[in-house]
């Protein structure tokens, strides 16, 4: 089964990382990301199948616009979707690492 938001089939013989030149949808800049506004960016979000909310796409837009200084990859943005969705947001944010010890 291929889930619906990624519509990707990995192949038993496909690399891992794949070749930027045989893969260039994983590598693609999303050009324009960071001169959209509210209204342009949920239509972005709907033909690209980005699912962030309004204010977390702020955020980033903010970030690689001011700090970056570029537009982000499809790739980044997959990988801020999936880290920031309610079903991952608890994991990753409410971690605690106690009784550290590096010899």
């Amino acid at each position: 089964m291929i889930n619906p938001v990624e519509k990707i089939e990995q192949k038993k013989d496909d690399k891992v990382f794949p070749d930027p030149e045989k893969s260039p949808e994983s590598y693609r800049i999303m050009e324009g990301f960071n001169q959209l506004s509210q209204d342009g960016y949920r239509d972005f979000a709907k033909h690209e199948g980005i699912s962030l909310e309004v204010d977390d796409f702020l955020f980033v837009q903010v970030y690689f616009r001011d700090e970056e200084k570029r537009d982000p990859t499809f790739t980044e943005l997959k990988l801020i979707e999936t880290y920031w969705s309610d079903h991952c947001r608890h994991t990753t944010f409410n971690t605690e690492i106690k009784n550290i010890r590096i010899d």
